[in-house]
């Protein structure tokens, strides 16, 4: 009974430290390759600065709830439920993230593919990403540049006799 118990022990003890050990594994991988890849193919436009489609990636609460359309951004444990993967894994342009600029390689969807189907895991000493964001720009928000955007202005009273008020000139010109 008594080498059963230690049997036991010794089993539990394994187990306990070859998960301790998986999970500074995962912490690592996270650390030194995902939070890279994420922070600096995604956070410029889903980060601190800019919250495109209420999406945020550079914490985790933020991936894991997803954006304004209310699909999770990362389903801990299933790539396929997790919009982040289905975004950077699709062949359709008008979804594919990120949306400016070249997709993720190969090598990269597979990793990201992989993060997620281990449990996502997320340090908690890296609760934030937003140290990894590339510095620079704000991203343009679209449609910036569509008429109903742009300031006002007074065009020139078109040149036209017999005019009686500026808007006659703009009738008559026409």
């Amino acid at each position: 009974m008594h080498a059963l118990r230690s049997t036991a022990a010794l089993l539990v003890g394994t187990l306990v430290a070859a998960s301790a050990a998986r999970g500074r594994a995962d912490g690592d991988l996270f650390a030194t390759r995902v939070a890279p890849l994420l922070a600096t193919r995604c956070g410029t436009c889903h980060g601190v600065e800019s919250l495109e489609s209420g999406f945020r990636i550079d914490v985790r609460e933020g991936a894991i709830a997803g954006g304004d359309s209310g699909i999770a951004g990362i389903v801990p444990g299933d790539a396929e439920r997790s919009e982040v993967f289905v975004r950077i894994s699709t062949t359709d342009k008008e979804t594919r993230m990120p949306a400016d600029g070249a997709p993720l390689s190969a090598e990269d969807q597979a990793l990201i593919r992989a993060w997620i189907a281990a449990g996502a895991p997320w340090p908690d000493e890296m609760q934030s990403l937003a140290a990894l964001v590339p510095a620079g720009e704000p991203k343009p928000v679209k449609g910036r540049n569509h008429w109903a955007f742009q300031p006002l202005v007074r065009p020139p009273v078109p040149a036209v006799p017999e005019r009686t008020a500026p808007i006659d000139a703009f009738v008559l010109e026409t």
